[in-house]
């Protein structure tokens, strides 16, 4: 569902509740939405994070699109933790070697020497 439905959606749920009520409500929503069903996305880390970021944000009809847009970010960090921590255990075993591309940025390969022992 992109971010204007979604925004639409809390909007007409939402009179002047508290910051824990619309992050609740915006984790339900991406829940219905199959959010977390991506494997590169923890709920168990989202949900305190993003709860967290938004401490102190002042709760209103037109806070919502704040609150998603710091959803967005607290998801996008922790995709990015996963994957680095998943190619750093590749890494260690041996299974994935890091290269320097021709536009010198890092890269992976499959390391064809490997052997699962």
């Amino acid at each position: 569902m992109e971010i204007k439905k979604l925004f639409c959606i809390l909007v007409k749920r939402i009179i002047m509740k508290k910051n824990i009520d619309i992050c609740k409500m915006v984790i339900n929503l991406l829940s219905e939405d199959g959010f977390f069903d991506n494997e590169w996305i923890d709920e168990h880390k989202f949900r305190p994070r993003f709860y967290k970021a938004t401490e102190g944000l002042e709760a209103t009809e037109e806070s919502v699109h704040t609150f998603l847009s710091i959803a967005e970010l607290v998801s996008k960090d922790i995709i990015r933790e996963n994957i680095d921590s998943t190619l750093d255990r590749l890494q260690s075993k041996g299974i994935v070697n890091e290269v320097t591309t021709e536009s010198g940025e890092t890269g992976f390969i499959m390391n064809k020497e490997y052997k699962n022992e």
